[in-house]
């Protein structure tokens, strides 16, 4: 549990000097793309993978059961 807390947290360090220095080229005050949905959707991506593996876990366990 703690190595998922350290790995989230120093996620969410890279995506936000990622973020400051776009914001400090003016990447993101002249991109026509929106930065935090891209890096919403970036977060989203990443939270899921422990889910999925957990999900696929599961079911492999599950069918060596019967």
């Amino acid at each position: 549990m703690r190595r998922l807390v350290l790995v989230s947290l120093l996620g969410v360090t890279i995506l936000h000097c990622a973020a400051g220095a776009a914001l400090a080229l003016d990447g993101c005050v002249d991109s026509p793309e929106n930065p935090s949905v891209i890096l919403g959707l970036i977060a989203v991506g990443v939270g899921l993978i422990p889910l999925i593996r957990s999900r696929r876990r599961s079911r492999a366990s599950g069918s060596d059961r019967k």
